[in-house]
């Protein structure tokens, strides 16, 4: 189900529209919103600014689209389906020449790059949103403020958010996030939303110390209370308890084997235990509680140039690896032993058919010793990762790699690669059902050598192509791949190229026509 209404800059709607003037759309303009999307349920409200004319002649009003749909593919199409509708309604054509209508325009065009800020600060703010909480951002411009947009549409769960020109607005003040437009460099915390962030991360530590033990157990070098013989307070009564269980153990199997009926025996392991003379018959063991386990390592590594950890592992249930299956981890990363520097985060990874996962962590990664600790469904297990050359670090292990897989770095060291994706481009944007999709992708070599590498198309998270590109030092190249539309009967589909196996990525929707 979707409904188009559009608005004159009085909130008043034109062609025809029903009812009285929109008082919303009216403060909307004059607090330079260009773009909001509400969620609630399963309706999408998406509202957008733009500017349209009766002939090149004429000169060009301004209006608000306003679309109310059920389906999330209208949200990536909204520039078409205003344009059909001011073309074929209304006779008019669009205005694209204003800078107040770039956010308008982006919707129907290709990415501008990376969105601003580092990814720890993004992560943040998605996390606090997510928690219930509002922010308020500011960036240079209205393309950033798009790639702010598409990042966010992804990482907030049931998103409220608008772009404009001020977004302490009390016209936004439903809404969880505002990008607002304005002198500001990279992605700056407006109002009291650094604040806000750092009362979540107390907050989360407290939970996470909680979660681990409020007496201060040893996590990340961290003291504990001593106990008796100076063993910490905790791994004391933790050896007490299993003292008591061994003890409580030995003497059930002893009074079996003297052949004292104990009623509880029976649930022990490999055990039954009835009179004397009977043969042994009694009970069988109950079913044992579904045990998870999980199992991690950490390496620092290079890739594309930039500091990384590789974060490998298997998860386990009732003894058995999981496999062929996606699942969410938490997890905490803290540098040196420093609580300060402990960042919080969620990923997703998807397990192969041997139950091996892995993910990489890349942003801010200094020359430093970093603690990780995974958490499953309550399970835990920690690693540490160290600088290559160090004790606990290993050799280098360089991903700025050929596809044979070996270091392109040169015996004595001087000679770099550098793979990064420069743009990608989709054609078209909104597809028929089988209609070939068409996907370029330029490589750049920042480094001082020709380098191969293979790049990869996948669909909704899953690989669908791939082809390797040789980019001499120094140079762009450009790689094209395609796809055989196949929606499914959804709205549209996430295309995303990645850089070899775990470089970098960049996404594009396509849309069903």
């Amino acid at each position: 189900m979707s409904d188009l209404t559009i608005y004159d800059s009085q909130g008043v709607p034109i062609g025809g529209g029903v009812g009285d003037t929109d008082e919303e759309i009216k403060d909307f303009f004059f607090s330079g919103v260009r773009v909001a999307l509400e969620t609630v349920g399963s309706t999408y409200t998406f509202v957008a600014f733009f500017r349209a004319r009766d002939s090149s002649a004429s000169r060009s009003e301004q209006y608000y689209g306003v679309l109310e749909t059920t389906d999330e593919g209208d949200l990536s199409n909204f520039h078409g389906i205003i344009e059909d509708h001011m073309r074929n309604e209304h006779g008019m054509e669009l205005v694209t020449s204003k800078d107040d209508t770039a956010v308008f325009e982006s919707l129907s065009s290709g990415s501008f790059g990376s969105a601003p800020g580092d990814r720890t600060t993004r992560q943040d703010i998605a996390d606090l949103v997510n928690d219930g909480e509002q922010a308020r951002v500011g960036v240079a411009s209205y393309e950033e403020a798009t790639e702010l947009l598409r990042t966010y549409l992804k990482e907030i769960d049931r998103p409220n958010i608008a772009i404009a020109e001020n977004a302490q607005s009390s016209t936004l003040s439903t809404y969880d996030l505002v990008i607002e437009k304005g002198t500001h460099s990279g992605l700056a915390l407006l109002g009291d939303t650094e604040q806000r962030i750092e009362e979540m991360k107390k907050r989360k530590r407290r939970e996470r110390q909680q979660l681990f033990g409020a007496d201060g157990e040893e996590m990340y070098g961290q003291s504990q209370p001593s106990g008796p013989f100076g063993l910490p307070m905790r791994m004391f009564a933790a050896a007490a308890a299993v003292g008591l269980v061994v003890l409580l153990v030995a003497g059930t199997y002893g009074a079996c084997f003297l052949g004292v009926s104990i009623p509880v025996v029976g649930d022990l392991p490999g055990m039954s235990c009835g009179a004397a003379g009977d043969g042994g018959g009694g009970g069988t063991g109950g079913p044992a509680d579904a045990s998870l386990a999980v199992d991690i390592s950490a390496n620092m590594t290079t890739i594309d140039g930039e500091r990384t950890i590789l974060v490998t592992g298997n998860l386990s249930e009732n003894d058995a690896r999981v496999t062929n299956s996606t699942e969410t981890l938490n997890y905490t990363l803290m540098e040196g032993g420093d609580e300060n520097t402990t960042v919080e985060n969620q990923t997703t990874v998807n397990i192969d058919e041997n139950g091996t996962f892995e993910f990489s962590l890349n942003d801010s990664i200094n020359e430093s010793t970093y603690q990780i600790a995974v958490e499953w469904r309550n399970t835990s297990a920690t690693a540490t990762a160290s600088p290559p050359g160090t004790p606990d670090g290993g050799d280098e292990q360089s991903n700025d790699s050929t596809t044979d897989g070996q270091s392109d770095d040169s015996t004595d060291g001087t000679e770099t690669t550098q793979l990064s994706l420069d743009g990608v481009s989709v054609d078209p944007t909104n597809a028929n059902e089988s209609e070939e999709v068409s996907v370029t992708a330029d490589v750049t070599n920042a480094g001082d050598q020709s380098v191969e590498q293979p790049v990869f198309l996948l669909v909704d998270g899953n690989e669908t192509t791939n082809r390797t590109v040789s980019v001499a030092a120094g140079t762009t190249q450009s790689v094209e791949l395609t796809w055989q539309a196949a929606f499914d009967g959804a709205g549209s589909k996430q295309l995303t190229v990645r850089l070899g196996e775990s470089g970098e990525e960049e996404m594009r929707t396509v849309s069903n026509n």
